[in-house]
């Protein structure tokens, strides 16, 4: 009873409809159907860096940069840990970023990274490419023991620090509107939403549409694999944080800007 009750709880706090994407995204295969849309924030690096002040200096916390040239089964445990399902060749380049229990050294307690360059999205057949500014936050993840410890405050303060240090000034995460945990996060520590994009893949065939800032080089993808399409972020906010992120379809369709080839 205590585990059902605790399934419950989790599922009221993510949210109906992020409890069901998490659902059948595990039970169905991506090339046989997948839809996902999400506001894409530009969050603050100031804001980022103050959440580790919020935290005991006490709490038994280890925070560890993996990058590139870091130890590789370090990088592949972290990679299991936060459930990151893209190809391994996304995370070749990228920077991770593990926090572990000072009182076990090998216990991982949260994780995330960030694509410094590029980031491929592999099951919607997209490729989002970046300025040597710009820096994208995905597969952040906090064990559910560790949850209330302030582990993620340490975590992002941490990477927001690191990557600010080595040149970034626009951190980049994209959330879906319908996961309530994460947009609540993200509204509090962004300047804005930069846009919103969304994607539908049913087999082989994708379609993908932005708003905002967000530019997508074509709408149809036939070939995801050998050809993704390709997305580009800009620097300028398309909305204020708190904005109704609208209902699963939304204003994407009939408002949907699709730019020429670059």
């Amino acid at each position: 009873m205590k585990r059902i009750r605790s399934k419950i709880e989790k599922a009221r706090s993510q949210g109906l409809f992020r409890t069901l994407e998490v659902q059948f995204n595990r039970f169905v295969p991506p090339w046989i159907f997948r839809y996902s849309k999400g506001d894409i924030y530009d969050l603050s690096i100031q804001k980022l860096k103050s959440l580790g002040a919020k935290t005991r200096p006490d709490d038994r916390l280890i925070v560890r940069c993996l990058g590139p040239d870091s130890d590789e089964n370090a990088r592949t445990a972290l990679r299991k840990f936060t459930w990151n399902s893209v190809p391994i060749k996304t995370t070749c380049n990228d920077i991770g970023y593990a926090v572990y229990d000072a009182d076990d050294p090998g216990k991982l307690l949260a994780g995330l990274w960030a694509a410094p360059e590029s980031f491929l999205e592999n099951n919607l057949g997209v490729r989002f490419e970046f300025t040597k500014e710009q820096a994208w936050l995905y597969c952040a993840f906090v064990h559910a023991d560790a949850r209330g410890r302030g582990v993620y405050k340490r975590l992002i303060s941490f990477a927001a620090a690191d990557l600010e240090g080595r040149g970034f000034s626009q951190l980049l995460g994209i959330v879906q509107p319908w996961n309530r945990i994460s947009r609540m996060m993200h509204e509090k520590q962004s300047r804005g939403i930069v846009g919103r994009m969304a994607a539908v893949r049913i087999g082989s065939l994708i379609w993908v549409s932005s708003i905002g800032n967000v530019i997508v080089d074509r709408s149809l993808i036939t070939n995801p694999e050998d050809r993704p399409a390709t997305v580009r972020v800009g620097r300028d906010c398309w909305r204020e944080v708190g904005a109704k992120p609208g209902n699963i379809l939304g204003d994407w369709i009939g408002r949907a800007r699709v730019a020429k080839p670059f």
